[in-house]
């Protein structure tokens, strides 16, 4: 397994883990996960915009993996923030405002006498209040410079030792890599004990020197 295979599989594993701490690799490694994937079905969203019934499954299709990926993809965020050693709090400065502007659009929405009011109307007509552009323009700086915070606190390095939230996480990495260094590691100790006992046979007389050391560039690979 690659160290993106590993990555992703902590994280769902960990699914509503929102405690201890996540390495840099991990936490990117997820985070490509989830851009591949909405990638991958915004085009084909885009691929079925002619057939409109075809389109609305894939946007159903895809608010459902956001959603089953979403779940993992905010505990790893807090995880990181605690690697880093923060609070996951931090993610209030980027969630919070969003889910203010979610709030005010389904109050708005639900009562006839403000549907002419909610967000969307204000978005697709021009005589918007001036007001309501400045909150809007207020947030969304707020919104872009909290992300820009966020991602820096993301890219930082581990806290290089135990700290509240629990050790240093392991860095993750391809099982691949660590089955051949495994491999590599035992058949150096294998050739050591073989060249131990071959040692104690020179040593007996048992075998003369001329063999011991043919034996010795056989095992060394010499």
């Amino acid at each position: 397994m690659t160290a993106w295979d590993n990555a992703c599989f902590s994280c769902i594993k960990k699914y509503f883990d929102f405690k201890g701490r996540a390495s840099r690799s991990e936490f990117w490694y997820y985070i490509l996960l989830q851009f591949t994937l909405n990638v991958f079905f915004l085009s084909l969203i885009l691929f079925c915009l002619p057939n409109a019934q075809a389109a609305s499954i894939m946007i159903f299709l895809m608010m459902l993996i956001n959603i089953f990926f979403g779940i993992p993809g905010l505990a790893v965020r807090v995880r990181r923030l605690h690697d880093t050693g923060r609070s996951g709090n931090w993610l209030w400065l980027l969630y919070g405002p969003l889910l203010f502007v979610c709030l005010i659009y389904l109050i708005s929405s639900g009562y006839p006498y403000m549907r002419g009011y909610n967000v969307l109307n204000y978005l697709k007509y021009y005589d918007v209040p001036k007001y309501l552009k400045l909150i809007l323009a207020f947030i969304l700086a707020f919104s872009l410079a909290a992300a820009v915070v966020l991602i820096r606190f993301y890219y930082q390095e581990s806290y290089p030792a135990e700290n509240v939230y629990g050790p240093v996480p392991q860095k993750i990495e391809s099982t691949e890599k660590n089955k051949y260094s495994f491999t590599e590691e035992k058949t150096s100790s294998i050739n050591a004990d073989e060249l131990v006992k071959l040692k104690k046979l020179l040593d007996d007389g048992i075998i003369t020197q001329e063999d011991f050391d043919a034996k010795k560039k056989e095992l060394l690979g010499l």
